[in-house]
């Protein structure tokens, strides 16, 4: 069996811990996993499956996550995709999730052609002491809001969710021989 592909987009690392922990899930599990940064991503067709996750700001993905699913369409249509985001709060309170959110509305005819398994929302991290000034000043709430609403068994069941779909797909036998 080919690796699994986890590709994230991070702006403070907090997905890419995410990415990391859903790598180990699957390696516990016995499969291949290779975790890289979106805008590091040049080839998706090596890979058996594509696991995707991006930093969620204002409502929205990070560009190079949204570049990734457009770059690879066709391609992301052929294999078995997953689909996380992370981070989304309501405003004015600091580590709530939003309700209903699974990703940018923007993105749905797009996501809706690469058919993604599963569509994961988990909580994020926001450490104030890491903003850059233009979060700092749009975002007042986060200012003195460090909190890490991670739930790292929910990331790890749908980890292992992924795992047993792939270990199930490679046990068929192949059809139209």
């Amino acid at each position: 069996m080919k690796p699994v592909l986890i590709a994230y987009a991070t702006q403070y690392g907090a997905t890419r811990e995410i990415a990391d922990a859903i790598a180990a899930a699957l390696t516990q599990r016995g499969l291949s996993a290779e975790v890289r940064p979106a805008t590091e991503v040049t080839r998706v067709r090596p890979y058996d499956a594509v696991i995707l996750g991006s930093a969620v700001y204002f409502a929205e993905w990070l560009p190079e996550a949204t570049e990734l699913l457009e770059s690879f369409q066709d391609e992301l249509t052929e294999k078995p995709v997953w689909l996380f985001s992370d981070g989304p709060v309501e405003e004015g309170e600091p580590g709530k999730l939003l309700h209903g959110w699974r990703y940018p509305e923007k993105l749905e005819p797009l996501i809706a052609a690469v058919n993604p398994r599963s569509v994961a929302l988990f909580g994020g991290r926001v450490d104030s002491d890491q903003l850059s000034l233009a979060d700092w000043l749009m975002n007042p709430a986060l200012r003195e809001a460090n909190s890490d609403n991670r739930d790292w068994k929910e990331v790890e069941a749908w980890a292992e969710e992924i795992a047993e779909t792939l270990q199930t797909r490679a046990a068929q036998p192949p059809t139209g021989s």
